[in-house]
Formats: C-alpha cells, structure tokens, sequence
C-alpha cells in the first residue's frame, strides 16, 4: 500500500500519482484498489493524498537488484 498524493487542484500532485501507476506496472503490479482523497495534511499548503493498494501479477518476478535509497537531492 502507498499512501500518494491524489490532490485535483495539484497538477503536479496528479502527475505524481499516474507515474506511481506506470512504474508499478511496469515492475509486475496491478492496482487493486485506490481509495481517493483520504487524507488532508497541513503542510505550507493542504494537501490530499490516497491510499493506493497494489498487488502482484501472477508470474512476476522480482526485481534482479533491490533498489537504493533515494539520493538526498531528489527528496
């Protein structure tokens, strides 16, 4: 499960969520639910996030390396 920005007024926010999307089909996992605008936070502005459960399709495998930790300048 991810919990992902999912924000209408957020175009960035929307981008972010369809790229989360792409990148867990293409490793092998299908969305099996997505619980929209479940979460409000109060950062600098207010923000909306999801729930998005992810499950994986029969007769993947898994990644051949794990990957890393983010790199500090991406965060």
């Amino acid at each position: 499960m991810l919990v992902i920005a999912d924000d209408d007024d957020l175009p960035w926010a929307q981008q972010v969520l369809a790229n989360a999307q792409r990148c867990a089909a293409e490793r092998g996992f299908r969305v099996s639910q997505l619980q929209p605008r479940r979460h409000r936070y109060h950062l600098d502005v207010e923000i909306l996030s999801c729930n998005l459960f992810l499950r994986v399709v029969p007769g993947n495998s898994a990644p051949p390396e794990p990957t890393g930790p983010i790199a500090p300048d991406r965060l």
